[in-house]
């Protein structure tokens, strides 16, 4: 499995002590996760720094999932360029934003939610990047929720060719479910975090 470190934090120091911490075990030109987040839409807001997050890709590639209202996603600050891919509800993904995205050689990905009616679920066009939001938007922390499983299932079978990740709960036990359910990516925010050692802890994970 590909792990992707997450990183969801309310202040500074916070911020950029994971980031030095991720140089540790995360290979230079590796993927890290970063969750921005507003009041309006999540009830919390995260840390985020366009200056410092640029600075950032010299060693990490970034997938940043924007957790905020729609007039914010057309903000020039996030497409900073083919080392960056932009993660946003899939409802949420417009002409615009895509024509954006195209001129600053931007990677777009989509997030759908684990508990969203699969029926009305329709990607947009060129879409080859999906993350299944298995928690509900917020704080790190929340505990994966099942349903997420049959979305998994439903998103491969449907679109074969798509890449799937899973954010949300992640831990050993649950990414055995997520493998087998079709995913082949693992957002992985407190568990690894949250270990004594982040280090083995994202070894784990990408033994599984």
């Amino acid at each position: 499995m590909e792990i992707i470190p997450a990183i969801n934090c309310a202040d500074q120091k916070s911020f950029q002590e994971r980031i030095e911490q991720a140089k540790e075990f995360v290979s230079p030109n590796g993927w890290l996760h970063i969750d921005v987040s507003d009041k309006e839409t999540t009830e919390v807001e995260s840390f985020f720094d366009s200056s410092f997050v640029r600075s950032c890709l010299d060693y990490f590639q970034l997938e940043i999932h924007l957790m905020v209202v729609k007039e914010r996603l057309f903000n020039m600050e996030w497409f900073f360029g083919s080392r960056v891919r932009l993660l946003v509800d899939w409802k949420n993904v417009s002409e615009e934003f895509i024509n954006n995205a195209e001129k600053n050689n931007t990677q777009i990905g989509v997030v759908v939610n684990f508990n969203e009616d699969i029926s009305a679920i329709a990607l947009p066009k060129g879409i080859s990047y999906v993350e299944v939001l298995a928690v509900s938007p917020g704080p790190s922390g929340g505990i994966f929720q099942e349903q997420a499983l049959e979305m998994i299932k439903f998103l491969k079978e449907r679109n074969p060719n798509v890449i799937l990740s899973v954010d949300g709960g992640v831990n050993e036990e649950v990414a055995r479910s997520i493998k087998q359910a079709g995913a082949s990516v693992l957002i992985s925010g407190s568990y690894i975090w949250g270990s004594s050692d982040p280090a083995h802890a994202y070894e784990r994970l990408k033994r599984i």
